[in-house]
Parts: structure tokens; sequence; C-alpha cells
């Protein structure tokens, strides 16, 4: 049974099927919420429900209205907030990369390399009611067989209309400078450590401000800042799988329960308890 609870701005409703397991999705109506620019591991699909909002993608900011598709890359640099002084509500639709790669060898034989979504925001009337029918049967908890096609549907859609094979090999082959790769490699081995700039500037043989200007370039975002997002990545797979808040708290290298709970709360807005408890 899925619950809604309450935040200091809205209401919010994460949705983990066992049936689903590449899937996890999310229902937020908000007021006043401010994300932070952010990453997620898979690919992310949303939508509004009501209101509109503005989206941060790819490097510039748009308006997201009702009715409108947002398709983010994993690891692609975003920030979805309501509009100014205006409500909103929307569904959120993490896949995993596994999932859309293997429903990629089947509905796209050519494309090679890493998926690539032609355009951030599309309308896509079809793809929208796919959507909704696929948060409302996992929702009502609805037979396995019946939520399988319908997510499988809606990838297929999705994968049909608006992906974009040609970029995807484009961008198998341009390489990521060298010192932002070892940088990453650094931050993904140490990613529960303490680090500062002069260890990423070992790492790769670069100045400490060669480094954070290679990084923010070619990331979007600082590297403290992806930092964080490893740690709230390891953190969802961790309460997912019902570990005691606190034991979350010392795996994910923060201080303590409360410190981990605001870190949380700013990039989720959510609290780590609701997170675990949407099932």
């Amino acid at each position: 049974m899925s619950m809604r609870y309450p935040t200091v701005s809205g209401e919010i409703e994460f949705l983990r099927d066992p049936d689903l397991p590449g899937l996890e999705v999310r229902a937020s109506s908000y007021h006043t919420v401010a994300y932070p620019k952010h990453t997620h591991a898979g690919y992310s699909v949303g939508y509004v429900e009501s209101g509109a909002s503005t989206v941060f993608l790819r490097g510039r900011t748009d308006w997201l209205e009702q009715g409108e598709i947002v398709l983010i890359h994993p690891e692609e640099v975003h920030a979805c907030n309501p509009a100014r002084d205006g409500a909103w509500s929307n569904r959120m639709f993490y896949l995993d990369g596994g999932l859309i790669a293997e429903a990629a060898a089947s509905v796209l034989e050519s494309v090679v390399g890493e998926l690539v979504f032609a355009r951030p925001v599309v309308r896509d009337a079809r793809l929208l009611a796919m959507l909704r029918a696929l948060h409302k049967s996992v929702r009502r908890g609805d037979a396995a067989l019946a939520k399988e096609s319908l997510l499988l549907d809606c990838v297929a859609r999705l994968l049909e209309r608006h992906a974009d094979p040609r970029r995807g090999e484009e961008a198998e082959a341009a390489p990521e400078p060298r010192t932002v790769r070892l940088a990453r490699e650094w931050l993904h081995e140490h990613w529960a450590e303490p680090v500062r700039l002069a260890d990423l500037a070992a790492a790769t043989g670069r100045s400490e401000f060669a480094v954070l200007r290679a990084f923010k370039r070619a990331t979007g975002l600082p590297p403290h800042a992806y930092q964080v997002q490893l740690r709230m990545a390891k953190a969802r797979v961790l309460l997912a799988g019902g570990m005691p808040i606190a034991e979350v708290a010392v795996e994910t290298g923060h201080t303590d329960q409360s410190h981990f709970t605001n870190v949380f709360r700013v990039q989720t807005a959510a609290t780590p308890g609701q997170y675990q408890r949407g099932r």
C-alpha cells in the first residue's frame, strides 16, 4: 500500500514496486520548494500534472507547463522548481539504465553507445497518457503482468519517438577530458570520505584551479556537489533496502543522522524517513 507524506510546503509520495525493479515513481505537490541543481544515476522522465514549473537542463532554464514531458539523461545536471508564487504537482519516473539499454536493443537496433534524447522537453499526448496509466497501475498494486506491460510500452514509445541514436554515437566517439575522467574516478572511489581539491589535483596532475574549472565545465557541478550526488544515490539504495537511517548516515559519510537528514531534505525535498516508508 502506498502512502502520502506532508512536507513543509506540499505533499510527496514514493512508489517502489518489487514487480518493477528498474523503476521508481515520485508524485509531488509543492508551493515553495526549491531544488538545487542535482543528478540521478538513471534516466528520469517526468510531467507536470498541474500548474507550471521552471526546469534548468542542458545549461538553460525553460518553462515546463501542464502536459509537457521532461527527459533527463543519467548524471545530467538539472533542477525543476515551481513557478514563482504558484503551486504545482508533477510525476517523475526514474528508470534504471539497464532497463533502457535492454529495451533499446530490441526497439532501436541501430543504437550504439549511450542513448540520447533528441529534445529535453516534448509534447506527446500518447506517452503522457501511458505514463499516467503506469503511475495509477503501480499505485493500485495491479497484477505484475499489467504493470510490466505498461512499463515496457512506455519505454518503447519513449525510444521510438524521442531517442536520437546518431547523437548517442557521437557522444560515444567524444572521450571525456583526461582531467575530468581522473577526478571522477577519484570521487567514485572515495565518495564517502572527506575529499579536498588537493586530492583531486594530485590524482590528475593538474592544479587545484585547473581541476575545478575543468570539472565544472564538463559536469555542470563543482566536485563537492558531484560527491553529494554520489552519496545521495547510495543513500537512496540503502534506505530502499531498509537499512536504519542512522546507519545510512554513517555509511554515506555524514557526521551524524541530523547532518544526513538536512542534506537529504535539501536534495530531495523529503526526509530519509519519508523516502524509506514510501514503498
